[in-house]
């Protein structure tokens, strides 16, 4: 399995994302419901509750976002992890990675040769792709794989 063009592994909508949407919808339709009412009684505080709805939509938004956004690049010389929406990627080259910790099957540890270890959390990874992922990383690093 040789990589022509980098494969990207996106976020997979495990169950807590999925209960936060919800969370979040369901605060955002009180929000609106109260800020509706508020304004039909002539009460000027229902503009602070539809500001409101406004705000828990967004986390809807972003969180519907988050899912689709890459959380890893597999490329032929190159890994790149992208934690969050903020944070900054990190990268690793396969020809500096020193060996491969399989912790557990939610997490394994790249350990390049400058001791700087990079964690990939295998939960993060959409459930049918994990094998996908865990092959292409043992295929790169090669024979030097320890299971903790």
């Amino acid at each position: 399995m040789t990589l022509r063009e980098p494969r990207e592994f996106k976020f997979g909508m495990t169950g807590h994302r999925k209960v936060l949407i919800v969370l979040h919808g369901l605060c955002a339709a009180m929000f609106t419901l109260a800020g509706v009412g508020g304004l039909i009684n002539g009460k000027a505080y229902g503009l602070i509750w539809l500001l409101g709805a406004v705000i828990w939509l967004l986390g809807v938004f972003v969180l519907v976002r988050y899912t689709k956004m890459p959380y890893l690049r597999v490329s032929a010389d190159e890994l790149a992890v992208f934690p969050g929406m903020i944070a900054r990627p990190r990268f690793c080259r396969w020809d500096a990675v020193k060996r491969m910790n399989e912790i557990d099957a939610k997490k394994v540890e790249l350990v390049p040769k400058s001791g700087e270890k990079v964690t990939v959390y295998l939960t993060a990874v959409a459930q049918e792709e994990r094998e996908e992922l865990l092959a292409l990383l043992r295929q790169h690093v090669g024979t030097d794989v320890s299971r903790e």
